[in-house]
C-alpha cells in the first residue's frame, strides 16, 4: 500500500483503492491554497530499477512519487492534458539518448485494482514513443500534444480516452 500523507487519500486496504482529488489538498493536516491547476503528474516509468515499467505518480504540490503496477492497478485520470517537451523529443527522435519529456498531468486520478473499471468504455487509444514520433500520438498517429480530454484510463501499459 502506498503511503502517502499528502493530499486526502482514500485507501480501502482490502481493495487497495487510491483515490486522489485536487478540490480537497492536505498537507500534515493543514489545507493546502495550491497554484496549481493541474495537481498530479502520471507517466510510465522506463528507468532502470525497482520501478522499471511501472505507471508514476507524482503529486506537483508535494513532490510525493508513487508507482503503481500495471499488472494489478488500473489508473483513472481526470482533467488531463498531454505534455511533451518538443526539443528534448526530437533530439531522441534523432538518435539522443531517452529521457522523460512527456506526461500527463491531471486534476485528480483514482488508482484501483484491475478490473475496476471495466465498466467505463475504452476509446482511442493514445500513444508516446519518442523514438518512432517526437509527439503524442491517437490511434492514426496524428499529432496531439497539448490536447486535453476529460478522463483517461490505463489498461497495463497502454492509455485510453475514457469513454
Amino acid at each position: 500500500m502506498c503511503n502517502l500523507f499528502v493530499n486526502t487519500l482514500i485507501s480501502n486496504r482490502l481493495t487497495d483503492e487510491v483515490f486522489y482529488n485536487r478540490n480537497d489538498v492536505h498537507y500534515h493536516g493543514r489545507r493546502l491554497n495550491h497554484k496549481h491547476k493541474d495537481m498530479y503528474r502520471l507517466r510510465f516509468n522506463l528507468g532502470r530499477g525497482d520501478n522499471y515499467q511501472k505507471w508514476q505518480v507524482k503529486n506537483m504540490v508535494s513532490g510525493n512519487v508513487t508507482y503503481f503496477d500495471p499488472a494489478s492497478f488500473t489508473i483513472m485520470a481526470n482533467g488531463v492534458r498531454l505534455v511533451n517537451s518538443k526539443n528534448t523529443a526530437a533530439k531522441i527522435h534523432q538518435g539522443a539518448n531517452k529521457t522523460v519529456c512527456a506526461y500527463v498531468l491531471c486534476n485528480s486520478l483514482a488508482a484501483v485494482n484491475k478490473g475496476t473499471f471495466s465498466e467505463i468504455g475504452r476509446g482511442e487509444q493514445l500513444s508516446y514513443n519518442p523514438k518512432v514520433r517526437p509527439h503524442w500520438a491517437g490511434a492514426d498517429g496524428s499529432d496531439i500534444d497539448d490536447q486535453s480530454y476529460d478522463r483517461v484510463i490505463t489498461t497495463d501499459r497502454r492509455i485510453f480516452i475514457a469513454l
